[in-house]
This record gives C-alpha cells, structure tokens and sequence, in this order.
C-alpha cells in the first residue's frame, strides 16, 4: 500500500521531494564502512518493488546504530520524485516479545476497555495518532480486515497517542467509519511493550495473548492479512 506523505528535511534534497512511504522486513547483509548505505535481502515492498537483495543508502548514518550483519530487521523507505529510494528508520524485529501487558484504558465517551477483551482472540493493537498522515491511511484497512475476520475471532484496538485532541481523535474516527474500539493512551502501555517511538506501531498477539509480530510504520493489507489467517 503507497502513502502519500511529507517528509522531514533532510531525507532527500529539496529538488527531489520524497512523495511515498513503503515499509518492509529485511536481512541485513552488509553496512557500508561510511554507514551511508546498507544492503538488504529484501521482502517484496508493496507494489514497488520485488523481493531481492540490494544496497539502499541511508537518510542518516545512525539509523544503523545497534543493527549488525545477519539481523532480521523492519525498515521504512521513501521514494522520491525521481524514483530514488532510502531508508529513513530501521528497527530490529519484534523488540517485545512475550504475553501483552495488561491495560484498562478509556475510550472517548469513558467506557474501560481491558486487555481481557483480548482473550483467546487473535488480535492486533495499533498505537497512532489523529495528526498522523501514515495511521489514517492505514485504518480503513484495519476496518476491513474487522469486518472481515472478527466472525473468526479477530479483535482489534486502536491506542490514540493524542488524548489531548480528542475533537480531531472523534471526527477522525466518524469520517473513516471506525468499527474497532478506540482507547485514549495513558502512556503505562508503551512503556510496558518498551517503548512505542513511531506512529504507527502495530502488534499482532496469537490467541494466548503473545506478541508474535511488531510493524513499525505503515503496513501493507497483503502483509497483515496473511499474518493474522496463519494465527487463526
């Protein structure tokens, strides 16, 4: 799935403006000595660009920082204008693994909503924001992947990471038909999964509540759905 987005300044030069957003997983098989580019043996990305073993250059040299040869890592490419593609964040895959932590949280009109709703369902937890362009892409497709899967036992739970608007958070859930329950982020959750650093992160839990997956940034339908029909 392609995302229209804007970019912060520096990830490529202001007379190649980055126009998509893909995010896949990856072996790292080599980093250049400069840390200026990485080579990965790559999943297929989205529409973009087949599985394969390529080198990508890096926005910045610390993206690698903490990441070796032979890790099995997400990362997040933006393609410019021109086609040029780079890695703007790299992440080692699945960072918490484990039973998901307990949570009682509110949703907008108060109601509690607990991680025992999550019992014996496969689930999927998805931390965003209302002012986040990749989340709003990626919700309509969490709402279909609901209608379509929760006869099976699918549940879904989107954690807003901007209680503090929660006007935007309401209108945003109206205008894309939101389903799925939407509960405001105390903060205690992200700290308990080790941190939750890009919108969206999004964790996949088998039926006894494991974190079996971790995306971080947007995902593809394709990728979700063939994760959550594996767990089912």
């Amino acid at each position: 799935m392609a995302l229209v987005i804007v970019m912060a300044a520096g990830c490529a030069p202001d007379d190649d403006p980055p126009i998509r957003a893909y995010e896949a997983r990856a072996i790292v098989t080599g980093i250049a000595e400069d840390r200026g580019s990485v080579v990965l043996s790559h999943e297929a990305i989205a529409n973009y660009m087949d599985a394969m073993v390529m080198p990508f250059p890096l926005a910045h040299p610390a993206i690698v920082e903490g990441i070796d040869v032979g890790d099995e890592v997400s990362f997040q490419i933006v393609v410019s204008e021109s086609g040029t593609a780079r890695v703007v964040d790299m992440m080692p895959v699945v960072t918490y693994t484990g039973p998901f932590p307990a949570f009682h949280l509110a949703t907008l009109d108060g109601e509690l909503v607990g991680s025992d709703r999550l019992d014996g369902k496969v689930a999927i937890v998805n931390f965003w924001a209302s002012w986040c362009a990749p989340c709003r892409e990626e919700m309509p497709m969490l709402s279909a992947l609901y209608d379509e899967f929760r006869a099976d036992g699918l549940e879904i739970i989107g954690v807003t990471e901007d209680p503090e608007n929660a006007d935007d958070v309401a209108a945003q859930i109206l205008e894309l038909g939101v389903e799925y329950p939407i509960v405001m982020s105390d903060g205690e959750l992200e700290e308990a999964v080790g941190g939750v650093f890009q919108i969206p992160t999004t964790f996949i839990l088998n039926r006894g509540g494991e974190v079996v997956s971790k995306h971080i940034g947007l995902v593809s339908e394709d990728q979700l759905r063939r994760e959550i029909e594996s767990l089912f």
